[in-house]
């Protein structure tokens, strides 16, 4: 298990199989340092660690702002372009709320 602190946002890895790894944001995915940080996080952890699924569980978020959902966009782009699935889980009510809204 490998963690990553930021100052509104932690992020906790762990390798649950040789298949999946399971990465836990907790705290704030907003505009700001944060945001490029998670990226650059994800990027090495993309690089480090070959596995055909990742799970992002969105539980403990308590704030995704526009620069937060833009961010999730390119991390699934990202983990496509390296052949492998990004599953987003537990996403947070006011998430799931505007995706039906714009859909």
């Amino acid at each position: 298990m490998a963690n990553a602190s930021l100052r509104n946002c932690k992020v906790v890895l762990q390798s649950v199989s040789s298949e999946l790894t399971r990465i836990t944001l907790r705290g704030e995915l907003v505009a700001g340092d944060s945001v490029a940080a998670v990226h650059r996080v994800f990027l090495s952890w993309f690089d480090l660690f070959k596995v055909r699924l990742i799970q992002l569980d969105l539980a403990d978020v308590s704030i995704i702002d526009e620069v937060g959902l833009a961010l999730l966009g390119k991390l699934s782009a990202c983990a496509e372009a390296r052949g492998t699935r990004l599953d987003l889980i537990n996403l947070p009510v006011q998430i799931n709320a505007e995706r039906k809204q714009k859909s």
